[in-house]
């Protein structure tokens, strides 16, 4: 007989556990389902069906278990949903008062067993459902933060490329360490955007082409994906001591090799050391400068003058973005007003940048213009300089590696082993499975070395591309005169790009002036002085530019 025509109420049974709560007692799937069904059996109710989310918090609306609430509702097959306390549903009260309002509408209700039947002491129980689950969320985030200061990398996200997990005895997720499989494709794309050999978009293409399976979840390479490894410190070695400056404890710097380098992952700011991707530093700072330095190659014309320091050069100390041009015209008409301002301040973003200053465009292109006037002044340096960086590229291409004859050799044996792998599958000693994983793994291989005889092949057309490109360089350092006064603004902006310019400003409108190629690290502190580091002592210690404004400002020249 339908139950429904008998009177039994229809009923299904909601179990949820959060994954803190499996092994508790009373909380646990076996414990909630035999308190449900018997008190279904005492009172006399029908369950339909018992449905289960297991691993999901209250905080969320969206459950596998809740859409099959849902389902069973709308096709008419319950009456009711039995949970053994209110919490199980909802720890969030707006989530509560919203499927109760949907449920209504079927006709079924959401009870548990410990609803008092009263409005107002139900509404106390969900009031606290929610402090609790405030509650439960502060303490989880207190106890990653005091993980991570421990040096442990947090879970929770997809994991870098080239890592993989490292857990402990339990199963949690406490570092990463190198998967070399991946961390090859890495040390690829710094090698070539750094070199120049390819850009963020025919990186991607390549990476694309040669089907090189994506960090995530994705079928494509992205250029965001891209430029994010470039720019993570994951990827960039840094010594004990540097971690030191970063801010990791001594506690935890007294567990690492003092002559080893490491990445660093960030949780909330904090950084935890993390094992070596194995990329040299000037091939990180090489692949970043070219990086940031892609929507650098034009300036703005706004307002018919050159903006020096536009399109990429200029960036807020605040949020890492360009700064964007603004003309301001004055009230009575006469004049303009000229500033850059952070991007992130406009364009209707929803991460606003807290730098709200605009910057005068005049004031602030004059100290980059004194401070690299001022490097130029050494020119013989510069070249020097300039000589040093392209003999670093011209050994990165021209790196000792296997002849092509012994690279032909690995990629015949490679074929010979997949022969076998296949052979082991028609004789069944291997599952369809394994094969396809022994597949990638040889694919891989084989492809690392096409690549490498690619190399070969192509090394002396790189090595003929170098050369003109150190020439025209040579060329253009050559022809600036002992300052930059008699070039035009788009040459000192051509310039700045040659020497990797990156200027910064934040709300005390004080630029920070540092480069990489081919002058070391340039820091300028507004009317007082600038200061060029450079890997070893100049001819000068001290200089004072004349006929340049602001002239109370002195060059300080020093080494490392």
């Amino acid at each position: 007989m339908d139950t429904k025509e008998s009177g039994a109420l229809r009923v299904a049974l909601y179990i949820r556990v959060s994954t803190g709560e499996q092994a508790q007692s009373g909380y646990s799937i076996p414990d909630q389902e035999r308190t449900l069904l018997d008190h279904a059996k005492r009172e006399g109710w029908h369950v339909v069906e018992t449905i289960v989310d297991n691993g999901w918090s209250g905080a969320t609306d969206d459950r596998p278990g809740l859409r099959r609430i849902y389902e069973l509702a709308e096709a008419g097959q319950i009456d009711a949903v039995l949970a053994t306390k209110r919490d199980r549903f909802f720890r969030h009260r707006l989530y509560r008062l919203l499927i109760d309002r949907d449920m209504e509408e079927h006709g079924v209700r959401l009870v548990s067993l410990t609803d008092t039947g009263n409005r107002i002491g139900d509404g106390v129980q969900d009031d606290y459902a929610d402090w609790e689950r405030e509650q439960i969320r502060e303490r989880t985030r207190l106890g990653k933060l005091q993980k991570a200061r421990q040096g442990k990398v947090i879970g929770g996200h997809n994991r870098a490329a080239g890592y993989d997990w490292v857990r402990d005895a339990n199963g949690k997720t406490v570092g990463y360490a190198v998967n070399e499989p991946e961390m090859g494709v890495v040390r690829r794309i710094f090698s070539e955007i750094g070199s120049g050999t390819s850009g963020v978009c025919a990186m991607k293409e390549k990476l694309d082409a040669e089907r090189v399976p994506t960090p995530g979840r994705g079928m494509a390479w992205s250029r965001p994906t891209i430029r994010r490894v470039i720019l993570d410190d994951l990827y960039k070695p840094h010594s004990v001591d540097e971690l030191r400056e970063l801010g990791v404890s001594e506690t935890v710097l007294n567990t690492l090799d003092a002559g080893t380098f490491y990445g660093v992952y960030r949780y909330e700011g904090i950084p935890v050391p993390v094992p070596d991707a194995g990329i040299l530093p000037e091939m990180v700072e090489a692949a970043r400068n070219r990086v940031l330095s892609n929507r650098a190659t034009r300036g703005s014309r706004a307002d018919n003058r050159v903006w020096e320091i536009s399109g990429g050069i200029l960036r807020c100390a605040e949020c890492g973005r360009s700064m964007q041009t603004l003309a301001v015209p004055s009230h009575d008409g006469t004049r303009t007003y000229h500033y850059y301002r952070c991007a992130g301040t406009t364009n209707g973003r929803a991460d606003h940048c807290t730098m709200k200053k605009n910057v005068r465009a005049e004031a602030i292109e004059e100290e980059v213009y004194a401070a690299v006037s001022r490097l130029m002044d050494d020119k013989e340096y510069v070249l020097r300089k300039s000589r040093e960086h392209f003999e670093y590229k011209r050994k990165e291409i021209s790196r000792p590696g296997p002849d092509a004859a012994s690279l032909a050799a690995r990629l015949s044996g490679i074929e010979r082993r997949w022969l076998k792998w296949q052979e082991a599958y028609e004789a069944g000693a291997i599952s369809v499975a394994d094969l396809k994983g022994h597949r990638a793994k040889l694919n891989h291989e084989g492809e690392a070395v096409a690549r490498e005889m690619e190399r070969i092949r192509n090394r002396d057309v790189e090595l003929e591309k170098l050369d003109e490109a150190e020439r025209e360089m040579r060329e253009r350092i050559e022809a600036t005169e002992n300052n930059l006064e008699d070039m035009t603004p788009e040459k000192r902006r051509g310039l700045y790009q040659d020497l990797r310019i990156r200027v910064k400003v934040g709300g005390d409108k004080k630029p920070r002036i540092s480069g990489f190629f081919p002058i070391g690290t340039i820091e300028s502190d507004r009317n007082t002085a600038y200061v060029i580091t450079s890997p070893e002592p100049l001819v000068a210690e001290s200089i004072s530019k004349k006929g340049t404004s602001p002239s109370r400002v002195a060059y300080i020249i020093r080494g490392r």
